[in-house]
């Protein structure tokens, strides 16, 4: 099993590490020793990792502040897009299909869903 929060040593400090699929950040770290989330955190789900990612990831992403997460299944064709409520990863937006669609935080682009499922066809 990948570790969710790895830490990682760097010149004598300890550094935790994201470990999801794909994650942005629009800030760098500020400061010396202060530790940021990424911003977005995107998982690909399948069917042998999909109960950590909805469960014990989004968890840990929700306590550490991921402003917004995405859920891509390539089996069912979807992109559930998730967004930090009251604590937690509250899912905002569901698409299906072939569409193009637009989904927050990068709704200013369009995003050709059929790419995504070409893509992950081909690496499962």
């Amino acid at each position: 099993m990948i570790p969710l929060l790895r830490q990682r040593r760097r010149r004598g400090e300890i550094h935790r590490v994201f470990d999801g699929d794909f994650v942005a950040q629009a800030q760098l770290v500020v400061g010396q020793r202060q530790l940021l989330a990424p911003d977005w955190i995107c998982e690909v789900l399948s069917p042998s990792t999909e109960a950590i990612d909805r469960g014990k990831k989004l968890r840990i992403y929700a306590r550490e502040r991921v402003a917004h997460a995405w859920l891509i299944d390539p089996l069912r064709r979807s992109l559930e897009v998730l967004a930090l409520e009251s604590g937690s990863l509250e899912q905002i937006e569901q698409h299906h299909g072939d569409s193009a669609v637009r989904a927050r935080p990068f709704d200013a682009v369009e995003l050709e869903l059929r790419a995504l499922w070409s893509t992950a066809s081909s690496t499962l």
